[in-house]
């Protein structure tokens, strides 16, 4: 989540994902650059790079159980 994934360490990534790849460093530079211009679009970020996680790491491992309500 820190740095943008090396597509040479992970050969598949952008295969898996249809959407483009988000991390925390790509986001701290757009801050600084004040590229966001609400926080509805900073927060569409974290959910893609959320949503990344969750998309990628399903084909390689068993999701978690959901809870019990």
């Amino acid at each position: 989540f820190l740095k943008p994934v090396s597509r040479s360490d992970v050969l598949d990534y952008m295969k898996v994902l249809s959407r483009i790849s988000m991390d925390l460093q790509t986001m701290l530079k757009e801050v600084k650059a004040k590229q966001y211009k609400s926080k509805c679009e900073f927060k569409d970020d974290l959910d893609l790079m959320w949503s990344n996680c969750f998309v990628y790491t399903s084909t390689e491992v068993p999701s978690p159980p959901h809870p019990r309500h």
